[in-house]
């Protein structure tokens, strides 16, 4: 690519975003994912299902913006909106994915907002990362991950990755993590998922949740 292409590409590619909104003002893909979108995803179905049939809000939007010249090692950036509320106790929040590749990690600015990044490994150990204003989360490739919000107003994050990683993600299947957050009267809380199956390698029945507890949790 020529200086002057890669001069033209650096316009196209720059644009601003509202901290306020969370919007990008210029994006190549909007994404809005209504509960309706979100089968299996909150613990608690019965409720999800009401919520859908009553009012079906949207929990959160992505707006994407990629290059056209699509080469492994280019950068691409998003901003997600996570918006506040809850289905039962569980907080809204994002549907999880994850890259099988360690060679195409994320790094997660918060821009407004509080909330938390769940993380979980293959073998279902989960972690908890706090995000605030200001907050830089790095997420490896092969970690699976969603964004939740635990505060009461939009939680917007805005997210810098490479093309390899567009390729490669993977929606979490449902009820994927071992553990979720809820709201109690302290605040948020990681507690088990009552919910939680490991997705069986052949015909036989999954396994359940206690048979994949470790013994300190």
């Amino acid at each position: 690519m020529s200086q002057s292409a890669l001069l033209d590409a650096a316009a196209a590619l720059s644009t601003f975003l509202d901290v306020q909104s969370g919007r990008l003002a210029v994006c190549s893909n909007t994404q809005r994912n209504r509960l309706s979108d979100l089968t299996g995803v909150f613990s608690d179905e019965e409720t999800r299902a009401a919520l859908v049939n009553n009012a079906n809000p949207v929990i959160y939007e992505v707006y994407r913006t990629e290059p056209a010249e699509k080469q492994d090692t280019a950068l691409c950036y998003s901003s997600t909106i996570v918006h506040s509320g809850r289905v039962g106790s569980e907080y809204y929040m994002t549907r999880g994915h994850s890259h099988p590749s360690l060679d195409a990690p994320e790094v997660y600015l918060t821009i407004r907002g509080e909330g938390m990044m769940l993380l979980q490994s293959d073998d279902f150990h989960v972690q908890a990362l706090a995000m605030g204003p200001g907050t830089v989360l790095y997420v490896p490739g092969s970690i699976i991950h969603r964004a939740v919000n635990t505060g009461t107003e939009p939680l917007v994050l805005f997210t810098v990755y490479t093309v390899a990683t567009i390729g490669e993600y993977k929606e979490l299947p449902a009820y994927g993590f071992k553990r979720i957050l809820v709201a109690t009267n302290d605040g948020p809380d990681l507690v088990p998922n009552p919910c939680f199956q490991i997705a069986p390698k052949t015909n036989d029945k999954p396994d359940t949740a206690e048979k994949s507890e470790d013994a300190d949790e």
